[in-house]
């Protein structure tokens, strides 16, 4: 499974959810752009449709008291974080979907939390693009086509058959 965890109380910290929406708000209805800007340059800032959630380029690790019981140390390399992750996604998308009906979260699965997360259930403004980690060149291998499918699947599912995109390296 993408995520051995049982039944847990927590779903990540409060705040964070609370500080990106109070960002939103700002860029929404002042043109804020300053959480967005990294190197001289807009990242992924939100547009007057989509809302862009995609971590930095590094696996997701938490030790904090809200997200440590979310991550699954034990599970698969590509499923570490995908609750704790998708648990954030999901809030977030809920937040956007009451404050700007018709905006889309783009969330990019990828790392540590690229396998869809057991338990989370996202809103229908929620979109996945996932990473295929082991690259086209690899998905020859029936082993490899075998978890890329069972990926695309289980994101379908997740995010009730709206279309999922693919990125690769």
């Amino acid at each position: 499974t993408a995520n051995s965890l049982g039944p847990v109380e927590y779903d990540g910290n409060p705040k964070t959810v609370e500080l990106m929406i109070q960002d939103l708000e700002r860029f929404y209805n002042e043109g804020d752009t300053r959480p967005w800007q990294h190197g001289g340059g807009l990242w992924g800032a939100p547009t007057d449709k989509v809302y862009y959630i995609s971590p930095l380029d590094a696996p997701v690790e938490c030790h904090c008291e809200y997200c440590k019981p979310l991550m699954d140390w034990e599970g698969p390399r590509l499923g570490i974080a995908s609750r704790v992750v998708g648990e954030f996604v999901a809030k977030m998308g809920r937040e956007i979907e009451k404050r700007w009906p018709g905006k889309m979260v783009a969330f990019l699965p990828y790392s540590n939390y690229t396998l869809p997360p057991e338990g989370v259930e996202f809103p229908d403004n929620v979109v996945a693009s996932i990473c295929l980690m082991r690259g086209a060149a690899n998905a020859k291998e029936p082993a490899i086509a075998a978890e890329h499918d069972a990926m695309i699947a289980g994101w379908l599912k997740l995010t009730k058959n709206r279309p999922v995109r693919l990125w690769e390296y």
